[in-house]
């Protein structure tokens, strides 16, 4: 199984220290993929900041171990750039306040979806809650929008076509459903100990709300329905 990865799912599961996840799922048999921009994202800028070096030098291993793996072969390079400012062109001319358009996503996010586009990988992980909802349903994010903002917010009928046509045939997974297959292998069960008083429902909902605090696009009702399926 291939899985192409954005920024913001590499970042969640780094920021809770579940990165080994990647590297148990990689040994048995699923491709981690991200192209040249979103490693830049998680690698090659926060390895100058002192925030996030460390958070960067787990990513780093990753891609060196084979665990995370960059496509930057040059004649794909080429397409997926194409249609990466496609991307970006539909998605940030989608919406308007008025006549100022609203800027919902960045380039490393668009060069992921090329990605997708160009070698053939329907999944994409992405935490972003308006990456997801572009892919998914982008006529649902205009009253989204507008009821964050209070404001009425108009489509452009014309980059809606554009946009459904590039991200056509697109699954999204969130990082829950990562550490949710990671919880069912067994990968997670060092952290449950009786002798300490741990438990397997501390464990489950410690994890699903580090990953919302992290920035899992999860809701409160997706919390607690994996929480009854997974503590039983």
């Amino acid at each position: 199984m291939k899985i192409i990865c954005d920024s913001s799912s590499i970042i969640t599961l780094a920021d809770n220290c579940l990165f080994y996840i990647v590297e148990a799922l990689s040994r048995k048999g699923t491709d981690f993929l991200i192209p040249v921009a979103v490693k830049k994202e998680i690698f090659n800028t926060p390895i100058s900041t002192r925030k996030f070096k460390f958070e960067a030098v787990r990513v780093g291993e990753a891609i060196r171990k084979g665990w995370l793996k960059v496509y930057d072969s040059e004649k794909p390079k080429r397409e997926v750039r194409k249609i990466a400012n496609k991307i970006m062109d539909a998605s940030n001319e989608l919406f308007f306040v008025g006549r100022k358009p609203l800027r919902l996503i960045q380039y490393g996010e668009a060069e992921a979806l090329a990605l997708a586009r160009v070698i053939g990988v329907n999944t994409i992980l992405v935490d972003e809650k308006n990456t997801r909802m572009i892919i998914e349903n982008p006529e649902a994010m205009a009253e989204f929008i507008g009821r964050r903002i209070g404001k009425n917010v108009s489509v452009n009928r014309n980059a809606l076509k554009a946009l459904k046509h590039e991200l056509r045939g697109l699954e999204v997974i969130r990082s829950v459903e990562v550490v949710m297959v990671a919880l069912e292998q067994g990968l997670l069960d060092h952290y449950v100990q009786k002798n300490d008083g741990t438990s397997k429902k501390d464990l489950v909902l410690g994890l699903l709300y580090a990953l919302k605090k992290s920035g899992c696009a999860i809701s409160e009702d997706e919390i607690r329905e994996y929480y009854r399926m997974k503590v039983k």
